[in-house]
């Protein structure tokens, strides 16, 4: 996926979707369901001019 954004900077928040813990989300197979949410949902906001304190420490999390 290619997303064209404008010069600046941005905020990027992902949110990683657990169809897991919603009933009726994933097939017996272990597909997703139909109408299922994606694995992860990604929002990108413009951040306003001067704002400060963006993350400059990335945290992990270990898999399953």
């Amino acid at each position: 996926m290619d997303i064209r954004l404008d010069p600046g900077r941005y905020a990027v928040v992902v949110h990683l979707v657990d169809r897991q813990a919603e009933p009726g989300m994933v097939e017996s197979g272990g597909e997703p369901a139909p109408g299922a949410l994606p694995d992860f949902i990604v929002e990108i906001c413009a951040s306003p001019p001067g704002e400060v304190g963006h993350r400059t420490v990335i945290d992990t999390f270990d898999r399953p």
